[in-house]
């Protein structure tokens, strides 16, 4: 069973450990420090899982798994999730999702909800679209590597997820 709840300083070796793998950070986000440190989860877990964000760890279990959340701009998010490779491709990612958006619906202003997907993260656009979001746009851009990348933009908004459920 999966559950997703509030990240707690005692996670901070989970997070350690997970964002110095380089399976899982390969398509994280380049605002997530590398090298990762316990300073680093510290600050996430007690700064800023606080402003403007919700971020949840995801539990199979009672085991920690994964982290899923957003940032928050008015009527709009952001949500990013990252799994540890020993549960990858057994659902658990597309449940997550799922679950976390309609919170998000439910209980925030948000009316619609974005993810920029790695456009090689086969995987990911996958998950995207198992739960309901929709290719918008793709943009190419110069990524941490400073190579040429592309990300897909994957659009759920308040109304396509009702009618999902």
């Amino acid at each position: 069973m999966i559950v997703l709840r509030e990240p707690f300083t005692a996670d901070s070796p989970f997070l350690v450990k997970n964002l110095n793998d380089v399976r899982v950070i390969e398509h994280l986000s380049s605002r997530i420090p590398t090298p990762y440190s316990v300073t680093d989860s510290l600050h996430w877990i007690n700064v800023l899982s606080s402003l403007d964000a919700i971020n949840r760890i995801i539990e199979v279990n009672s085991q920690a798994v994964g982290v899923v959340g957003a940032y928050l701009s008015r009527d709009q998010a952001e949500i990013g999730y990252w799994l540890t490779p020993d549960v990858w491709g057994k659902g658990i990612a597309s449940q997550a999702v799922s679950l976390f958006s309609s919170w998000l619906f439910r209980h925030t202003t948000v009316s619609e909800i974005i993810n920029p997907v790695n456009a090689q993260n086969i995987a990911s656009r996958r998950v995207m679209e198992k739960t309901g979001y929709k290719p918008v746009k793709t943009e190419t851009f110069i990524n941490k590597n400073n190579h040429m990348d592309s990300e897909v933009f994957y659009l759920l908004t308040k109304a396509d997820n009702g009618r999902l459920y």
